[in-house]
C-alpha cells in the first residue's frame, strides 16, 4: 500500500539499492543456482516414479532416486546405480544423446527409451561390497575392528 506512511528514504534510493541487489545477485549466484544438467539426468525410479538426482561421493558418483534420498529406504527401496555402470549401459545403447528416457526397476533392470521411440532392457551387476574395496580401505577398517575389540576387552 503506497502512501499509508512517510518515507524513510526516498524513491530513487530505493530503486537504485534494487538495481544495485540485482546486479549482485546475478553476479555472485547466477551460474552457481541453476541446476547441473547431466547427460543421463532423465532417469526415472520404477518404484515410486520420482527422477533420480546425481550424487556425488568421494569415490565416484552414483545415480541415487530422489524419495530414497530424502525419505529413505522405507519410502522407496530402489537401488543407487554407480556412474561407471550407467555410462558403460549408455554407451552400448548408442550414448547419452540418443537416450530419452531410463526406468530404474526393481532386481536391477533398466529400461532405455531411445529417442527413436526404440526400448531395450539391461540387467546391470552390483559390486561386491568387498570388490569396491581397496586394500588400504581393507587394512583401515581392520585396524579399526581391532582397535574397538581391544577397547570391550579391557572395559569388561
Amino acid at each position: 500500500m503506497e502512501g499509508s506512511h512517510k518515507a524513510i528514504i526516498d524513491l530513487d534510493t530505493y530503486n537504485r539499492v534494487q538495481a544495485e541487489m540485482e546486479r549482485r545477485r546475478e553476479k555472485h549466484y547466477g551460474a552457481s543456482r541453476r541446476k547441473k544438467k547431466y547427460p543421463l539426468s532423465s532417469n526415472v525410479c520404477g518404484i515410486c516414479g520420482k527422477n533420480y538426482r546425481h550424487r556425488v561421493t568421494s569415490t565416484d558418483g552414483k545415480w541415487v532416486c530422489s524419495t530414497f534420498f530424502t525419505k529413505g529406504k522405507e519410502a522407496c527401496t530402489s537401488k543407487q546405480i554407480p556412474d561407471s555402470v550407467l555410462m558403460h549401459i549408455a554407451a552400448e545403447h548408442g550414448g547419452a544423446d540418443e537416450i530419452e528416457r531410463i526406468i530404474a526397476n526393481p532386481g536391477n533392470e533398466l529400461i532405455f527409451i531411445l529417442r527413436g521411440g526404440s526400448e531395450h532392457r539391461h540387467i546391470w551387476q552390483d559390486r561386491s561390497r568387498s570388490e569396491s574395496l581397496t586394500p588400504e580401505m581393507k587394512e583401515k577398517a581392520r585396524q579399526k575392528a581391532k582397535e574397538q575389540h581391544k577397547c570391550r576387552r579391557t572395559s569388561q
